[in-house]
């Protein structure tokens, strides 16, 4: 019984030893893919979803999105992930590489890149509702204008001839009073923080407007 006993025992630390020098020895890094959206889609829509996926032969320990090589998120644990991009505050240019990179439990790393185009349409921008295009305005002024998803707050510019004012209020709506008279115009965009910082949307066309004593 003793040695029956012993032989488990003995069969036991053997499986427990070739598993950990199966692990300890593995290099196989985990394999990548970007099931939406696909490589060279071109995105119309202000927000779209990125779906990836990531299978190892030992364990996924971590999965992180980057945009143009900015990380953007990341989750630990899952071989799954599924990202909402709100693709309106990237406005800078409407060619955007997506990549996303695994790291197993190994610290072995696999990574997927996939190339798409926006389209101008994606780039929403706040419209402007108050005061109207051209109107002849008296003090205090109430500027209000449309939200964008998950802004934080907003950029208003007036402009005066060669005079600059900026104003960032978290709400869509602002009063102002100015102190010089005469033809003005304005424009507002959204701004966003997310896990790299901050991102903006496209400016609003400019609206034009006269204020009166």
């Amino acid at each position: 019984m003793k040695k029956l006993i012993s032989f488990i025992l003995f069969l036991c630390l053997l499986f427990i030893i070739n598993c950990s020098s199966s692990t300890d020895n593995d290099t196989t890094p985990p394999t990548v893919t970007i099931s939406q959206p696909q490589d060279g889609a071109t995105i119309t829509d202000s927000i779209t979803s990125i779906k990836v996926n990531a299978t190892d032969n030992v364990g996924i320990a971590s999965i992180t999105l980057y945009i143009d090589d900015i990380e953007v998120s990341s989750t630990a644990g899952n071989t799954t992930y599924e990202y909402e991009w709100f693709v309106l505050y990237w406005s800078y240019s409407n060619d955007h590489t997506i990549r996303a990179t695994a790291c197993d439990l190994n610290d072995n790393k696999g990574s997927k890149s996939i190339n798409v185009t926006v389209t101008e349409e994606a780039y929403i921008y706040p419209e402007l509702l108050e005061p109207a295009d051209n109107s002849e305005v008296q003090n205090p002024i109430v500027f209000k204008w449309t939200s964008l998803p998950d802004a934080y707050q907003y950029e208003v510019h007036f402009a005066h001839n060669d005079t600059l004012f900026i104003e960032t209020p978290s709400d869509t709506t602002i009063t102002k009073d100015f102190y010089i008279f005469g033809s003005f115009k304005w424009k507002v965009r959204a701004e966003r923080i997310f896990l790299a910082g901050a991102d903006t949307s496209k400016y609003s066309p400019y609206f034009h407007f006269i204020l009166s004593e």
